[in-house]
């Protein structure tokens, strides 16, 4: 049998090669002016940060025509906070996002946002970010971090004190209790304030140790708690309001700074729309998981006014006080101030 092919046929071939070769490289997902933005974070879908970035992609998307492409990477597919951030700085991930309490491992500048009752709302922490304020502490977080913060979100809206023993009213009926915490040691020192026992805990392992016992509760938001099911294992919470937990987005810094001025326009307007959607799907997502969470059972109280008293004189300004070096006392000054809330250390 013969293997000699004759010169029209190599031709053919050839040209054929050429032809796929050609569509191959001109296919959209390999189309050079096609920019993809990977983006990873530990939100699973159905809490309001997943959902604001979700919105951020559909615009960008839809506004760029295809251009640029932004695929999600939700609930810690590509690691926890520390993991994408770090990615992020060193450009192997485009976009990251992180809680404003582990973020300080990589910037100071949201310390003072993690002081106990530093924020009287949600509205005042988004007029703060939305401000002066924001644009400092964005400006500080590009320079320490090389990372831009695109979108202020917010980590399920204010955090609540849950246990699994008894209606807690006032801050003694903490005492004894082991309260989960993230190695901050602002958070040990407000649980201390409280009475209870901070145990350091990672995450993934919290819902296990509240079954069985470990723990007794944890700080959190109602919006997590009831996304995660640990309302399962916790069926008191006392609402305190006590920290406002932000969830910023971050964008490398060179990334976006070599995309054209148009891509950063989109970039920037996407961001937006996805933090208007985002905030008022953090509102009334906390409104339908605190009554889902009521009728599953949980048992929410609210301190009358001299018990909230005695929560806030427990931490604050104790805390504020003990962390003013650290933070700095002319930051903690500003964002009270911000607030119509005078204090002089």
């Amino acid at each position: 049998m013969s293997y000699t092919l004759s010169k029209r046929k190599v031709f053919v071939i050839l040209s054929i090669i050429c032809f796929l070769g050609i569509g191959f490289f001109l296919s959209p997902a390999f189309a050079e002016d096609t920019i993809e933005i990977k983006f990873g974070y530990a939100p699973p879908p159905g809490m309001s940060p997943h959902e604001a970035f979700a919105k951020f992609k559909e615009v960008l998307e839809k506004i760029s025509g295809g251009k640029i492409k932004v695929s999600l990477f939700p609930a810690g597919q590509l690691g926890g906070d520390r993991a994408v951030m770090e990615a992020c700085q060193a450009g192997n991930l485009e976009m990251c996002a992180s809680s404003t309490q582990n973020a300080s491992v990589f910037t100071d500048a949201f310390r003072p946002f993690d002081l106990p009752y530093m924020m009287q709302s949600r509205e005042s922490a988004y007029e703060i970010l939305d401000g002066p304020i924001g644009k400092e502490v964005a400006d500080r977080v590009e320079e320490q971090t090389g990372m831009k913060v695109l979108i202020f979100t917010e980590y399920g809206g204010m955090r609540q004190m849950w246990n699994t023993k008894k209606e807690a009213k006032v801050p003694a009926d903490l005492k004894g209790m082991k309260i989960r915490a993230v190695m901050s040691p602002v958070e040990m020192a407000i649980l201390k304030g409280f009475g209870a026992n901070p145990v350091s805990l990672d995450w993934h392992e919290v819902y296990t140790a509240l079954k069985q016992g470990s723990i007794d509760g944890q700080g959190n938001s109602i919006e997590l708690m009831y996304i995660a099911k640990h309302y399962e294992v916790m069926p008191y919470c006392t609402i305190l309001n006590y920290i406002w937990s932000g969830e910023p987005a971050y964008i490398n810094a060179n990334f976006f700074n070599s995309q054209s001025k148009e891509n950063q326009k989109m970039i920037l307007e996407a961001a937006h729309e996805a933090l208007i959607y985002g905030r008022q799907y953090a509102k009334d997502n906390e409104d339908r998981c605190f009554q889902k969470s009521k009728e599953y059972g949980i048992k929410f109280y609210t301190p009358t006014n001299d018990e909230m008293k005695k929560w806030r004189e427990a931490v604050a300004p104790k805390i504020w006080n003990q962390f003013k070096d650290k933070i700095g006392k002319e930051k903690i000054e500003k964002v009270l101030k911000a607030q119509g809330v005078e204090f002089r250390f």
